[in-house]
């Protein structure tokens, strides 16, 4: 792709893509414009967020028929639903009359009004009703419906995609379900979801969930005995996606420890303590995992702005956990705390970040050797979102 020249960043700044482009012991960081162009934010939204399969909800949380949850992805406003028949539909939340959103929120509802003019809808989006449009030429009841859009779930996660002819979800997700589907989170229930925002460019939130170089200094207190740099036995693929596995033990575990590990793990990781085995990762482009044999976080981001993302915080645990005890949601909020403590370390550095990339004295630096994911995920980036005439060609 081809950025207008009159665009808000300098000309002169092409060329310090090819410096990231470089191997990792000769890589720069990314110039401030990859981080603050509209241009580029609503080019992301093209390339990738309406092409890409997108993890939107958990099946749990639009269980029973007619519950629904609303959303606004980059912009675009969309309802997921589960009908009467108990499948799972998405569909763009505009009328099909005059294109006002029809629904708010979440909740549970037998069909869908609009505000405007009172047509309905069921809960797959087909039209029910339209008063007044009975003597309209050519309008056909039967055949209007809220647009639909494609969706599809892997193991208890909806996905949606905006795409007219994408590729198959199992196609997609085949790397991340290669290493995590042996979790089979389709057995795994959720405890609770927290959300909040975030004042920087989305890609800055997923580098520094890959960043492995921060975790000692930022997160010292918050997350002890995480493993270093040298001891990461990870694995890369198409887009920024990786995979990495170690040990490491946390205190906030012991009260889930204690209704036991998911009994189709005992044979996971098999050079690795159980009790202590975890795992991280990413799906592209906006969903980040870390797992252990007694629950599963999510972390999914939303874009909302060039300069501001929302984030939503899953934690699952294996469902028989809920007939174990009657306190599962108990046990589980110490670990919800100390996510959203280390969200909360992490929010001071990628809004100053952000608030840098505005400054004349910014200069993108060098790359460490422990940044070798987030050199993999924004290499990945730009081979997708630059062509090559784009990106000159790094010089010895």
């Amino acid at each position: 792709m081809a950025i207008s020249e009159a665009t808000d960043r300098p000309t002169a700044d092409r060329s310090k893509l090819s410096e990231t482009l470089r191997p990792l012991r000769e890589a720069t960081h990314l110039p401030s414009y990859i981080y603050t162009s509209k241009e580029l934010f609503e080019r992301e939204k093209e390339e990738i967020f309406m092409k890409d399969w997108l993890a939107v909800a958990r099946v749990e949380e639009i269980e029973k028929p007619g519950d629904y949850m609303t959303f606004h992805i980059m912009g675009e406003p969309i309802v997921v639903a589960r009908d009467r028949d108990g499948a799972i539909n998405a569909f763009y939340n505009l009328c099909a009359h005059r294109g006002v959103e029809v629904i708010e929120g979440d909740g549970n509802a037998k069909q869908f009004k609009c505000p405007y003019h009172a047509w309905t809808y069921d809960l797959t989006g087909k039209l029910l009703g339209a008063s007044y449009m009975d003597e309209i030429a050519g309008f056909d009841l039967d055949n209007c419906r809220m647009q639909p859009i494609r969706s599809d779930i892997w193991e208890g996660w909806i996905f949606v995609n905006f795409d007219d002819d994408p590729e198959p979800l199992s196609h997609f997700i085949a790397d991340f379900a290669k290493h995590f589907g042996v979790f089979q989170q389709g057995r795994f229930r959720l405890t609770k979801r927290l959300t909040s925002t975030l004042k920087c460019n989305w890609k800055l939130i997923n580098e520094n969930f890959v960043d492995v170089y921060h975790l000692i200094t930022l997160h010292g207190d918050t997350l002890t005995e995480w493993p270093t740099p040298e001891t990461y036995n990870y694995t890369t693929w198409k887009n920024g996606g990786y995979a990495a596995f170690y040990e490491n033990d946390m205190s906030t575990l012991e009260p889930l420890r204690e209704l036991g590990h998911a009994p189709w793990l005992d044979n996971w990781l098999k050079d690795k303590d159980l009790s202590l085995a975890a795992g991280a990762g990413f799906l592209s482009p906006n969903l980040t995992t870390f797992v252990r044999p007694y629950t599963v976080a999510e972390i999914i981001i939303w874009p909302v702005s060039v300069d501001e993302t929302l984030i939503h915080q899953y934690l699952t645990v294996p469902e028989h956990y809920f007939e174990a005890a009657d306190d599962v949601v108990e046990r589980a909020e110490p670990i919800h705390q100390q996510l959203d403590l280390v969200l909360e370390e992490d929010r001071t550095m990628i809004e100053s970040l952000q608030k840098v990339m505005q400054t004349k004295g910014f200069r993108p630096g060098r790359m460490s050797t422990s940044e070798f994911l987030v050199h993999n995920y924004v290499g990945a980036y730009l081979d997708r979102m630059f062509s090559a005439d784009d990106v000159p060609q790094a010089t010895e």
